[in-house]
C-alpha cells in the first residue's frame, strides 16, 4: 500500500468515527477529492459510498444521487471490483432505497422516469441474489407518495406477505409507515394496529436499525456496525440530479 493510500484510509477512519455534520461532510469530501487525486477508482469507490450516505443523512439530495451514480456505473462495469457492500464504507444496494423517493421529491422527473429507477433496483437486487423487501417496500412508498392508493395497498399486503431480509426496513419504520398508510387513507382501527405503540408489552420494543429516525447530527454506531447502521437512512424528499443518467460527481 502506498503512503497516499494509507494516509486515504487513516482518513476514512477518522470518518467512521465523526457524527453526521459538517465536519464529517468535509472529511468525506476531503477523502474524495484525495482519491480522486491518486487515482485510485477503488478507494475513490470506498469514498463515495461514504459520501452518498454522508449526504443522505444531511439532506443534501442533489449530491447523494451523483455520487451514488457515479458508485452505480462502477459496480456494474466492474462488479469484482468495486463489490456493493464494502463495510464499513457502506452498501450499494441498501442505498438504492433512498433513490426513487428522491426524485419523488422533484417535479423535474416523471413517474416513467422513476419507474424505470424502481425497475433497475429490483433488477440488481435478483441479481445479487438478495430478498425484495426492500424493493417492495421503495414500490409501495412511491405508489403512496404519487397518490396511487390502490397500487400502494396491493404492494403494502405483497411486502406484508414477503419474508423479512437483509434489505427490510426495520421492524419500527415498517409498522409507522403501515400505520401512517391506513391512517391517510381512514382505517384508523388498521392504524392503531399497525402502530409500534400497539405492540403487546410483553414483546421487544421495535429499534430502528436503519437510522431513518435518528436527527442529523447522530453519534454513528462503532465503525463494526456501520454498514448495517450509518449507511442505512432516512429517505430524501428533494433533487435534481438521476442515479440513472448520471455517472459522473464533482
Amino acid at each position: 500500500m502506498t503512503a497516499a493510500a494509507e494516509d486515504i484510509r487513516a482518513l476514512f477512519d477518522e470518518i467512521d468515527r465523526t457524527p453526521w455534520g459538517p465536519q464529517e461532510r468535509a472529511l468525506v469530501a476531503e477523502a474524495v477529492a484525495r482519491a480522486q487525486e491518486s487515482g485510485d477508482a477503488r478507494l475513490e469507490y470506498e469514498a463515495r459510498l461514504r459520501q452518498t450516505s454522508s449526504a443522505n443523512m444531511i439532506g443534501d439530495t442533489d449530491l447523494m444521487l451523483t455520487s451514488f451514480a457515479w458508485c452505480l456505473a462502477q459496480h456494474e462495469a466492474d462488479p469484482e471490483r468495486f463489490p456493493a457492500e464494502i463495510e464499513p464504507a457502506g452498501d450499494l444496494l441498501w442505498q438504492y432505497k433512498w433513490m426513487a423517493g428522491a426524485l419523488r421529491g422533484s417535479p423535474e422527473f416523471a413517474s416513467e422516469q422513476i419507474e424505470a429507477v424502481l425497475d433497475d433496483m429490483e433488477q440488481h437486487y435478483r441479481r445479487a441474489g438478495v430478498g425484495l423487501s426492500g424493493a417492495l417496500m421503495a414500490r409501495f412508498e412511491d405508489a403512496w407518495a404519487a397518490g396511487r392508493i390502490e397500487e400502494a395497498a396491493t404492494l403494502r399486503e405483497r411486502l406484508e406477505a414477503t419474508p423479512r431480509d437483509d434489505y427490510s426496513h426495520c421492524d419500527a419504520c415498517v409498522r409507522s409507515q403501515f400505520a401512517g398508510f391506513f391512517a391517510e387513507t381512514g382505517n384508523e382501527d388498521e392504524s392503531r394496529a399497525a402502530s409500534p405503540a400497539a405492540r403487546s408489552p410483553s414483546a421487544p420494543s421495535p429499534s430502528c436499525c436503519c437510522r431513518c429516525c435518528a436527527p442529523v447530527g447522530s453519534i454513528r454506531p462503532a465503525p463494526s456496525t456501520r454498514a448495517a447502521t450509518a449507511s442505512r437512512g432516512r429517505t430524501p424528499t428533494t433533487s435534481r440530479s438521476s442515479p440513472t443518467t448520471s455517472s459522473s460527481a464533482p
